[in-house]
């Protein structure tokens, strides 16, 4: 499961924290939340399970609303989501969901639009450069995308040994891939 905030400074809380649940009877479409993203008072969740997709709250979690077919989301199986300025992307099992206008509509990308599969295990964003990371023997390694995830080249090979990748991050030139029992690579 992974979480992903907006930038904000980190401070240790000086009281307790209280939480609030939200379930599927705050309308989220499951109650295994695999990854979950916010921005202002807009609260993403991918979740799996009978009834798991894409739930959204522009409410600060007052309800959510599962993304369906009718906006694009055809997927019932999210593994990860990110967003930064006004999109939002969503991997799943079937492909990389992006929507760009804050979650309210998806186009859905995958191997036709050049990712190595469509297993899409966590996303990334830094400005117009897309990173995919990509699961699924022999094909999976590392997707980018410099046109903000219109077309995809996949990176496996030439040092990237696994195609079991879990997880992608990049800081400037440097690109890190997490794989299932091969460890860290680093370009």
């Amino acid at each position: 499961m992974t979480a992903h905030a907006a930038p904000s400074a980190h401070a240790r809380p000086q009281t307790a924290l209280t939480f609030t649940t939200y379930t599927t009877a705050d309308g989220l479409g499951a109650n295994r939340v695999e990854s979950v993203f916010a921005i202002g008072s807009s609260i993403f969740a991918a979740t799996r399970g009978a009834g798991g997709g894409l739930s959204v709250s522009t409410d600060a979690g007052a309800s959510f609303t599962s993304r369906t077919a009718a906006d694009g989301f055809t997927s019932q199986l999210p593994f990860d989501v990110f967003g930064q300025d006004n999109k939002v992307y969503v991997g799943t099992e079937d492909g990389l969901f992006i929507s760009t206008d804050g979650g309210a509509t998806f186009t859905a990308r995958t191997t036709a639009n050049g990712l190595a599969t469509n297993y899409a295990l966590d996303v990334l964003a830094i400005g117009n450069t897309v990173y995919v990371a990509s699961s699924d023997y022999p094909n999976g390694g590392v997707g980018m995308s410099y046109n903000g995830g219109t077309s995809f080249m996949n990176f496996y090979g030439s040092g990237l040994t696994s195609s079991f990748i879990y997880s992608v991050a990049a800081v400037g030139s440097d690109i890190y891939a997490g794989s299932f029992g091969q460890g860290l690579f680093h370009s």
